[in-house]
């Protein structure tokens, strides 16, 4: 508020005004002095005369010495808050070399100095989730899961994923997208039989960029791993809108879930699944709750409005009724 109040013209003062009130305060104080000297000098001591020059006198030099002294104090308060003003202004902030440092005392006040013993490491950890490093951002991102047996008696399923979101880069508009699946299979022999990955549409501001995708699978210690990859550039925010099916066993993955890879504002997922199954939501990590917008016995939808930070999500929990 202070900052804004000095950026009033009204609250400002003039140049020349102050200027002109500064040559008022010497005059007097100059005039006043010579009133003193003509009356202890010209006049007999004790006339009227006397007394009319050493009270003019009186009263011009304390006048100018009383605006002599306002306009210091009203300089020196001028001064003050233009010195603050710079010292907080944000092109002065961003020269600083010790910006991190003011921003650990600056946190360390808001929160009251309260533990000071793991201040340090709460410092530090609290750093990690600011975007110093990341690139972009998910913004208004929806996920539609659609989950069907594919053999019940083998506890096979398929999973169709729809994710629409936008990708907000940084200060650079070019990035390398990637987006990766993490899936248990326990058994080798099915990973190359019976697991199926399919990425089915990939498209950027309503262009299919699904040619221009790159897939590299892997299979390592029990896990499938499907990643994709697809430069962008050229634009300042980006409509992504992408579609995959997975096929594996409920008994090897039994968790659907979310954690972020970026910085997420608002999100919203959906899951349909069938009737004999039970799904049970998990938040993983978040700031708040997630409101539950539809909750019915094959449909459950959740919304999150706010931040999601990186490696914060949710999971749900699949199992048999």
């Amino acid at each position: 508020m202070e900052r804004e109040k000095d950026n009033d013209p009204h609250n400002r003062k003039d140049p020349a005004v102050s200027w002109v009130m500064w040559l008022l305060a010497i005059l007097a104080i100059l005039i006043g002095g010579g009133a003193y000297a003509i009356g202890f000098s010209v006049c007999a001591t004790g006339s009227v005369s006397q007394t009319i020059w050493l009270t003019a006198g009186n009263v011009l030099i304390v006048g100018g010495i009383v605006g002599f002294v306002t306009n210091v104090l009203q300089s020196f308060n001028f001064f003050r808050k233009e010195l603050r003003k710079e010292l907080f202004s944000d092109e002065y902030m961003r020269r600083r070399g010790d910006i991190d440092h003011v921003w650990e005392v600056a946190s360390a006040e808001i929160f009251n100095q309260k533990f000071p013993e793991i201040q340090e490491e709460f410092l530090a950890a609290l750093k990690k989730y600011l975007p110093c490093d990341d690139v972009a951002y998910y913004d208004d991102y929806e996920s539609n899961i659609e989950l069907q047996w594919v053999d019940p008696q083998n506890k096979i399923i398929n999973v169709v994923e729809t994710k629409l979101f936008k990708l907000v880069p940084g200060l650079n508009d070019s990035l390398q997208y990637t987006y990766k699946t993490w899936t248990p299979v326990n058994d080798e022999d099915f990973y190359k039989n019976g697991y199926k990955y399919e990425l089915k549409a990939f498209l950027v501001n309503d262009v299919d960029c699904l040619p221009r995708v790159t897939n590299h699978k892997s299979y390592e210690n029990g896990v499938a791993v499907e990643e994709n990859s697809l430069r962008l550039s050229g634009e300042k925010k980006y409509d992504i809108r992408i579609e995959d099916s997975k096929t594996y066993r409920l008994s090897d993955d039994m968790v659907i879930g979310f954690f972020a890879k970026h910085i997420t504002h608002g999100f919203r997922v959906e899951l349909m699944h069938p009737e004999n199954l039970k799904v049970q939501f998990v938040a993983a990590g978040t700031q708040g709750p997630f409101k539950k917008v539809k909750n019915k016995s094959n449909v459950c939808e959740m919304r999150f409005e706010g931040v999601i930070f990186p490696k914060q999500g949710y999971i749900f929990a699949v199992s048999n009724k």
